[in-house]
């Protein structure tokens, strides 16, 4: 499992010309280092947002709570 293939912005490098031209892209460049930023910053909240994370898991735990106390 590669968890960089789904990320919004392209950095996967397979040689170490495509490392340098990113690199120096984003070095140069604010206006992308801020767009790069910002899709990543939008990219973890959706994907690593603790807050929606647990609520899930507190939501799962109470349905099995509740099926346990059903049963007994």
């Amino acid at each position: 499992v590669d968890p960089y293939l789904d990320l919004p912005i392209d950095y996967y490098v397979r040689t170490q010309k495509d490392w340098l031209y990113n690199i120096n892209m984003l070095a140069s460049s604010k206006a992308h280092r801020d767009l790069a930023g910002r899709e990543l910053q939008e990219y973890c909240q959706k994907h690593f947002n603790f807050n929606k994370i647990n609520s899930y898991r507190m939501e799962e735990i109470k349905k099995v709570v509740n099926n346990q106390t059903k049963a007994a």
